[in-house]
């Protein structure tokens, strides 16, 4: 798959349930001392820690009260390797974007979802951060962003600007004003029109750059 993971274990329902740390998945065994997998996933869910659940279990009877609870996928026993990865690889899938970036906007930090990113433009050695009808700023510079960001998300349609282009969200409102620079123009035009699906982007001047 190509993907990189960080593990935590615990091995029983109390360390989990006191466990601090947030996880994007949860590998839920239903066998576990004391309390349940089942019962510590209800107990989880109770304190708001919605996690993708991936139940591990040899009980195919309990798949009821693991759909009740909110599972995500079943993986069996034995355990295949090639099941247990494809349920993880579908949890990555579903997770695009859901990351949080840190931005700043008149001097109050705030920690936004990738998804939620219109673009991000180039300015000078920091960036300006377009998200959530808002403009923020960010010290990191485009190379550093390219590199933090899903890449299956943005697109770096030209070298000063990095894209949402995420297929499944409505990412671009009906009108939508972008200041940038004429040599530049060819470039995001051509790349807005494919990624929001629209014919034409008119193009204006006004006093000295363009609009697009």
């Amino acid at each position: 798959m190509g993907l990189r993971f960080s593990f935590l274990h615990f091995y029983s329902a109390y360390g989990l349930l006191s466990s601090k740390e947030m996880m994007d998945c949860l590998l839920l065994d239903i066998d576990m001392p004391e309390t349940d997998g089942i019962e510590a996933a209800r107990q989880l869910n109770r304190k708001g820690k919605l996690y993708k659940i991936i139940i591990i279990t040899s009980k195919t009877e309990r798949f009821k009260e693991g759909f009740e609870i909110g599972a995500f996928r079943f993986v069996t026993k034995p355990i295949s390797d090639m099941e247990l990865c494809k349920a993880v690889e579908d949890v990555h899938k579903c997770r695009i974007g859901m990351d949080r970036v840190q931005v700043y906007r008149d001097g109050i930090s705030y920690n936004i979802m990738q998804k939620d990113i219109l673009f991000i433009m180039a300015n000078n050695s920091s960036t300006i951060v377009y998200a959530d009808n808002n403009e923020f700023k960010s010290e990191l510079s485009l190379i550093k962003w390219e590199a933090l960001l899903d890449e299956r998300l943005f697109y770096k349609c030209h070298k000063s600007y990095l894209l949402n282009q995420y297929e499944n969200n409505n990412i671009f409102p009906a009108s939508y004003t972008i200041k940038v620079n004429l040599k530049v123009v060819k470039s995001i035009k051509e790349s807005l029109e494919k990624m929001s699906g629209v014919r034409k982007i008119t193009s204006y001047v006004e006093s000295n750059p363009y609009e697009v």
